[in-house]
């Protein structure tokens, strides 16, 4: 089969990732949502963490994530995790109907506009049956000497994964 370089808008089979992606996108067509989308890991236990970040992560910034995800249990074989970077536009509703997570854990970017309700960092908020946890993004959380910014995940991250 070859392939060739289109707008994805042009092709009924990769509909999903022109409502995803909010601007127009050159990639191969012929995709398939959950395993064209950048994901790693198993998902075993439905839990999406978003990172937006420059793809992709300084090893301190990985180290860092995958110490929070230990503390709450989880391994990458029991989440999705998917990079973004912060300058582009995508729709997080609509990554929500594609992979249909039980929890979401955000780290950075701003406020989840497309999705309805109050939005403030960590103060976790519910939607189309997901849990979602917004934290600040992972250089500020390792930059935080105090550990005020840690405190106030871990104190709401514990009530998500761990009750």
């Amino acid at each position: 089969m070859s392939f060739k370089l289109e707008p994805i808008s042009h092709y009924a089979n990769t509909q999903f990732l022109s409502t995803v992606f909010l601007d127009p996108l050159y990639k191969v067509a012929y995709l398939n949502p959950k395993k064209d989308l950048p994901l790693q890991g198993g998902n075993e236990k439905s839990v999406l963490v978003l990172v937006y970040a420059n793809y992709p992560l300084p090893p301190q910034e990985e180290i860092l994530l995958f110490k929070i995800l230990g503390s709450i249990k989880l391994e990458i074989k029991d989440i999705y995790l998917l990079k973004i970077d912060p300058n582009f536009p995508f729709s997080l509703g609509r990554i929500l109907k594609i992979i249909q997570p039980e929890k979401l854990l955000i780290f950075g970017g701003e406020s989840p506009g497309q999705i309805p309700g109050k939005w403030e960092k960590y103060q976790p908020v519910s939607w189309a049956d997901t849990q979602i946890l917004w934290s600040d993004p992972l250089p500020l959380l390792e930059s935080d000497p105090q550990k005020v910014l840690k405190n106030k995940l871990w104190t709401q991250i514990k009530g998500i994964f761990l009750s």
